[in-house]
């Protein structure tokens, strides 16, 4: 047999120091929150608001919105850096240059929005 060192698994070098660096984190915590004077302990103790309760709050949509869907893509640099120079040129913004732009596409295909 050879005298080699022996390898660290990385993957439980990691698990390891996650699970130090959670006792730790938890232990700054509690010593943060025994720290705080009694009137402010109340709010260390209550659980962190979720996105979800944030998501549920109802929205109201932005009045120029309603009745509207976004229509988005992924286009060449090229592309957009021509509609912005058409959008300046003509005094429009972006997305009345697109609303024109769909508009003649669906005159072409005879369709009708």
């Amino acid at each position: 047999m050879t005298d080699r060192p022996s390898k660290a698994n990385p993957a439980t070098m990691i698990e390891h120091a996650t699970i130090d660096d959670l006792r730790a984190k938890k232990e700054r915590q509690q010593q943060r929150a025994n720290d705080l004077p009694a009137a402010d302990k109340s709010d260390a103790a209550s659980p962190p608001q979720t996105v979800a309760s944030v998501s549920a709050r109802p929205k109201t949509p932005r009045p120029d919105r309603v009745g509207k869907k976004l229509v988005a893509g992924y286009f060449p640099v090229e592309t957009t850096k021509a509609l912005k120079h058409i959008s300046v040129d003509q005094g429009m913004t972006l997305q009345q240059v697109m609303a024109e732009a769909f508009a003649l596409y669906l005159e072409s295909r005879r369709a009708r929005p």
